[in-house]
């Protein structure tokens, strides 16, 4: 009977130390963004998953599903146009109606602050005072001008395809 006893807890020891190791606990960060100065620090050229990941949080202020950015991606390599492609994308984005937009009269009672979140939003950087002054004046002379059509503007702008 002794045989056993021994071997019984020496088996058990080794069970229990084993089956006992601490949990590596895994955190997740926030990595701050880079804030452009001007649109000539963006020279790299962002592919499909980029431009759809970035677009879709952009837009809705959340992550694209991978399922959703699979089927995106595979979209626009199926368009020859790429430029068309981005815009077919884009102008399916804005039809959702879980898109986070400011709505019109938000957009008209502080102007300047649009802009300058709107920058911020799309581009990564402010505005300089040009173009600043410029959208003021457009938004202010175009009472047509909506917050959806400025952000198609900056969703399919030049500089929105770099980073």
């Amino acid at each position: 009977m002794k045989r056993l006893v021994y071997p019984m807890m020496l088996m058990s020891f080794c069970f229990f130390f084993v089956a006992c190791n601490k949990e590596n606990k895994t955190q997740y960060g926030i990595t701050q963004q880079n804030i452009y100065n001007s649109a000539h620090e963006k020279t790299k050229l962002k592919t499909d998953q980029q431009f759809i990941s970035i677009l879709y949080s952009n837009l809705f202020q959340k992550n694209i599903s991978q399922a959703k950015a699979n089927a995106v991606e595979q979209l626009v390599r199926s368009i020859g146009d790429k430029t068309l492609a981005y815009e077919l994308v884009v102008s399916d984005f804005m039809n959702s109606p879980d898109i986070l937009i400011p709505d019109p009269a938000t957009m008209r009672a502080d102007i300047p602050t649009f802009v300058d979140n709107t920058y911020s939003r799309f581009y990564l950087r402010q505005p300089s005072e040009a173009e600043r002054q410029y959208f003021i004046n457009f938004i202010e002379t175009n009472p047509n001008i909506t917050p959806e059509l400025i952000y198609i503007s900056f969703a399919t702008s030049d500089e929105y395809f770099y980073y």
